[in-house]
């Protein structure tokens, strides 16, 4: 027969070990999993504006691209895409090119950075193309720095 400490242990073994598995899954169940979205940060706010002008079949010029970051951290810009849109059939979008931003730029916080890219009007845009108004739409991708 055990001495009479470790039966008194034994006792308290299992209702501790009960109530240690009953708090670990309650905090599992209130923890967010990796899959989840809460468990990753929000993406930072900021905008992103920029104009071209001056265009005309076969130009090559640069967008000067302005992005704003009204966060109180940094951020790093690492992608901005743009799309062209065209209020003209006479002239297609397509006539527009326009480059990706390359590398990572850091943006202080509240603060703006410019980005420079590539634009060009092809050769073979219709003359009506020249000095013709596009819309840009930009998207782009940064993380808090």
């Amino acid at each position: 027969m055990p001495p009479p400490r470790r039966r008194a242990a034994r006792r308290l073994v299992a209702p501790l070990a009960l109530v240690l598995a009953a708090a670990l899954a309650q905090a599992a169940e209130r923890a967010p999993s990796i899959g989840d979205p809460a468990a990753r940060p929000a993406p930072p706010r900021y905008r992103i504006s920029g104009t071209v002008v001056g265009l005309f079949p076969g130009a090559r010029t640069t967008l000067r691209l302005t992005v704003r970051n009204p966060n109180p951290y940094a951020i790093e810009v690492r992608k901005i895409r743009t799309k062209v849109r065209s209020g003209a059939r006479s002239c297609p979008s397509k006539s527009i090119r326009v480059g990706r931003s390359r590398g990572t730029k850091r943006i202080r916080p509240k603060s703006r950075g410019r980005i420079r890219v590539k634009v060009r009007m092809l050769p073979t845009a219709p003359d009506a193309c020249a000095g013709r108004r596009f819309r840009l739409i930009y998207r782009g991708t940064a993380t808090r720095a």
